[in-house]
């Protein structure tokens, strides 16, 4: 990973063994304050500090087709990620783990939102052949 200042000068931050990198984002998972660097690829999605120091690599159970996403529940972070291969959406902590009801049917991003008010959390998604799914989540 290079940085580049805005003085036009670049230097060398660190560099990661993760193939076929698909997307690069930016997110405090640890409540530190600083914001980590997370590397998506198919198969893997792990978060690094700055200074290269390793936060967490996640093995995902199916090939993902998208990026990941992190939510954060009660001060708990989870990751969920799709596989349109599978037709099945994941959500889990950081150590891969799934969260009880998952996998689902599902083969897109998904959203996770209180989305009738009613005190627990729902997710929507679609499937392979656009059908639209809401479940209803106990976190």
């Amino acid at each position: 990973m290079v940085k580049i200042n805005f003085n036009d000068q670049k230097s060398r931050l660190f560099s990661i063994k993760q193939d076929s990198v698909i997307n690069v984002s930016f997110k405090n998972v640890d409540d530190d304050g600083s914001i980590e660097i997370i590397f998506n690829s198919p198969h893997i999605v792990s978060a690094f500090k700055n200074d290269g120091n390793k936060v967490f690599q996640l093995k995902t159970v199916a090939p993902m087709s998208y990026s990941s996403y992190i939510y954060r529940f009660n001060n708990k972070y989870l990751i969920g990620y799709s596989s349109s291969e599978n037709n099945e959406i994941y959500l889990s902590d950081f150590n891969g783990h799934l969260i009880h009801s998952f996998p689902l049917k599902g083969a897109t991003p998904f959203s996770i939102s209180d989305i009738n008010n009613d005190g627990r959390f729902n997710l929507v998604t679609t499937d392979s052949e656009g059908v639209i799914y809401t479940y209803t989540l106990d976190i």
